[in-house]
């Protein structure tokens, strides 16, 4: 039937199931022993609203009612809550009192009396934690210890704030309660000190975590999972690259994973005690594909809040789960089709279902039922919520009773044992936890930790990824026996390291230190960029050769691929640091000859050899750097400092009377002040440029002067040119007309040759002889202002006997 949209189901419905229960009864009985004394938990939460007093005589005798009526109704499990949100009901040397106590040390230690009371009854408690409230109003401005809401809250600057934000960066209340953020790590270690100072401190029979989620999917947008996030790209923080929500989740995960490691290796350290078990309370629907049996329409935690719960059991980070499935069997969140989705997904870990009373409202039938149906799957135990609603319900499931028709027997009319855990008593792997520091001993966060051949895997392929904790700590679970492990660390500007041939047995926890150093070979050019005919510098930075006095390293180019190996020397005063230069050359060379040839636009690319990056594995790092043609050679008649260019640059051969000038030619790239002209007597007179080439090469060779404004008297129409180079005959001719009128020339470059062919080391000469008959000491003047040498392309070495 239906009522209010909610379907309920039929009597015949439940009788059916009933008949199932009742089978199984039967059967029990008549073998000579009873379902109840089947080991199971029967589990009860107490919730920090149900039996804390201002009044410690008061608070005593609630915990002592609570346990007892636990213990005389065959329930042998307490979920004990002591934390709220960062204010606790224990004295704790790091968070406050809770407001129970006015902030303020009440004289007695609540939890400490409740493990006894529960301890006398044999009862296991466990102690309830809320992991990611920071506070559900906001506390006093000063309490002792200070309030992390007033360290960490929405005014601490970046991410000192642990609170959790959305878009808009408002990080208020929501579901009652101030959120911290699971990619906040400061906050992540903070939650595990406090969890494993319970841990060590008192004798609990576990820890259980609630509140362990995101208040929303809308909530990332806090520094340092904006930081941590990275866009989505592979780096540091998101090793996998992963998305958002594969992102958010992963955080937990991780957090869990690490207060599993490290309660183990705590346990480990102290073989007279219990080992402590881990559990978590998530909402009750996951998320529903086209795999899962429930199909409705509830709030999916696994996307909504971030909770990847079934992760969390395939990872082994908890002992068992204790889902909140809060709906009846047959309803439209159907109780059997999600604990049957849990059952399919426990990682070979414990599933103890949870069941709410509604503060009352519920019938007993549809618990029992519930609590019948965990049997029926072959769950580990049931929960219900919560100790102060039980009134009447009690006696429905100690003793039979009569909810109404038909009659359910009571399933804990007798008492048993919590159910062992295999994992625990009979562990056939081990587990590995560590630190990581830097050479300084720091701890260093975010290093990503590798474990050669471990069963989990990275989402990249290959290992798993692990990322050290705020405070350096890691964990692995579910190590394989054995003495040759090997687990390699890296964080980028740190450094890497490794620890090789670790031993760990079925059971054991293995402690490690690693160490990150900068043992990565550095190798770089000495710039970015080199033209033909220069010499590339190259510097290696290696601490594992300090003191090697000398290494190689090989350079090729595009043009030349076969590698050129260079020799570098360790510097005096540096050690590990070496250096060296190979020359760049446009012409033919000897491999081994220390030179490397190259084009007029390759590549330099240098590759370095290094045996050991760190973590005992090997890598060749390289380094590029382009290559390009050097710049115009660019010959003047006088300096910037106006003196005359002296020789060989630039000579005046013949003719008398050469004398300084103001006019000059504003073309680019010169930087002389003014030129040399002769006047009267000038006929015949012979100027020559000279400079020696240092990239061989076919050149352009251009002349300017200065125009009509600059240089009113320049003019000498047909001059005679002559370019000395290593082509064909040697030299080229020609003329020009040196006129401040020529358009071509004026304040311009004039190309008077193209693709000269020039060898390196030659020295090229352009000599000018003037023609005018005309020359005079006004308006005739045969002027010398500068030439230009501007490179095409840098070829194999030319020969006279080459064709342009």
């Amino acid at each position: 039937m239906v009522v209010r949209g909610i379907f309920v189901p039929s009597l015949s419905q439940k009788f059916t199931r009933f008949l199932a229960g009742a089978a199984l009864i039967v059967w029990a009985g008549m073998c000579g022993s009873s379902v109840a004394q089947t080991p199971e938990v029967r589990a009860m939460w107490v919730s920090r609203f149900e039996w804390p007093s201002a009044s410690q005589t008061i608070a005593k005798a609630n915990i002592d009612q609570i346990m007892a009526d636990i213990d005389n109704n065959n329930f042998n499990t307490v979920l004990f809550q002591v934390r709220g949100q960062c204010d606790v009901h224990y004295p704790s040397p790091d968070e406050p009192w809770t407001n129970t106590y006015s902030w303020a040390n009440p004289g007695w230690d609540p939890l400490a009396y409740a493990i006894a009371s529960a301890h006398s009854r044999g009862l296991e408690l466990h102690a309830y934690i809320n992991t990611h409230t920071l506070a559900a109003s906001v506390p006093p401005g000063s309490t002792t210890p200070q309030h992390p809401y007033n360290l960490h809250g929405p005014s601490a600057p970046g991410e000192q704030s642990w609170m959790i934000r959305d878009s808009g960066g408002n990080a208020g209340l929501v579901d009652s309660y101030y959120w911290i953020s699971p990619a906040n790590t400061e906050a992540s270690a903070w939650t595990r000190k406090q969890i494993m100072y319970i841990v060590k401190n008192y004798d609990v029979d576990g820890v259980h975590f609630d509140r362990i989620r995101s208040p929303g999917s809308t909530y990332t947008y806090d520094a340092a999972t904006q930081r941590r996030f990275n866009n989505g790209q592979v780096g540091d923080t998101n090793p996998d690259g992963l998305a958002l929500g594969d992102f958010m989740r992963s955080q937990i995960t991780r957090d869990l994973r690490n207060i599993q490691g490290e309660i183990l290796y705590w346990n480990a350290q102290q073989p007279t005690r219990p080992r402590v078990k881990t559990s978590a309370a998530p909402f009750g629907i996951v998320y529903k594909d086209g795999t899962t049996h429930y199909q409705g329409t509830g709030t999916q935690s696994y996307h909504s809040w971030y909770q990847d719960s079934w992760g969390w059991l395939q990872y082994h980070t908890l002992d068992f789960m204790v889902p909140q499935i809060y709906w009846n069997i047959g309803s439209a969140h159907p109780f059997e089709l999600l604990l049957q989705d849990w059952m399919e997904h426990t990682g070979g870990r414990f599933i103890v279902a949870g069941s709410t009373t509604g503060s009352g409202s519920e019938t007993l039938f549809n618990l029992l039922d519930e609590q019948q149906e965990t049997r029926l799957q072959g769950a580990a135990g049931h929960c219900l919520f919560s100790v102060s609603s039980m009134g009447s319900y009690w006696s429905g499931f100690s003793s039979t009773g009569d909810p109404g028709p038909p009659v359910i027997p009571a399933p804990y009319d007798q008492p048993t044992t919590v159910p062992v855990m295999p994992w625990k008593t009979s562990p056939t792997s081990g587990t590995i936890v560590g630190t990581i520091v830097n050479q300084a001993g720091q701890q260093v966060v975010d290093a990503k930790i590798n474990l050669t051949g471990d069963i989990f895997q990275s989402p990249l392929g290959g290992p798993y990824n692990y990322l050290s904790a705020h405070d350096g700590f890691f964990a692995i679970l579910d190590v394989t026996s054995g003495s040759a492990h090997l687990l390699t660390a890296s964080k980028t500007g740190v450094g890497r390291g490794r620890a090789a041939n670790v031993s760990v047995g079925a059971g054991g926890v293995t402690s490690v230190t690693i160490v990150l150093a900068n043992r990565e070979g550095s190798l770089a050019f000495g710039q970015g960029s080199y033209v033909v005919g220069t010499t590339a510098t190259l510097s290696l930075t290696d601490e594992d050769l300090s003191g090697n006095g000398t290494t190689t390293v090989t350079v090729k180019s595009v043009r030349e691929t076969t590698p050129e190996t260079i020799t570098l020397t360790e510097s005096m005063t540096t050690a590990g640091l070496f250096t060296g230069n190979v020359f760049l050359s446009g012409s033919t060379v000897v491999n081994g000859d220390g030179k490397v040839q190259v084009n007029n636009t390759d590549t330099l690319t240098a590759s370095y050899f290094d045996a050991d990056i760190g973590d005992g594995s090997s890598q060749t790092t390289t380094a590029t750097a382009s290559v390009a043609l050097p710049g115009p050679i660019i010959l003047e008649s006088r300096t910037s400092g106006g003196g005359l260019t002296a020789a060989p640059t630039y000579e005046e051969l013949t003719g008398s009377g050469w004398t300084n000038t103001t006019a000059k030619s504003t073309a680019s790239g010169l930087t002389g002040s003014g030129g040399r002209f002769i006047g009267n007597g000038g006929y015949g007179a012979v100027a020559v440029f000279r400079t020696t080439i240092a990239v061989g090469g076919y050149y352009d060779i251009a002349v300017t002067e200065p125009n009509q404004t600059n240089g009113p008297n320049v003019s000498s129409p047909g001059a005679g040119w002559r370019i000395t180079h290593d082509g064909p005959g040697g030299e080229t001719l020609g003329s020009v007309d040196l006129v401040c009128t020529n358009t071509l020339i004026a304040n311009q470059w004039l190309t008077l040759a193209t693709n000269v062919p020039y060898n390196a080391g030659t020295q090229a000469t352009v000599t000018f002889t003037n023609n005018h008959l005309g020359t005079a000491g006004t308006l005739g003047r045969f002027n010398m202002d500068a030439v230009r040498f501007s490179i095409n392309y840098a070829p194999v070495a030319v020969t006279r006997w080459e064709l342009e």
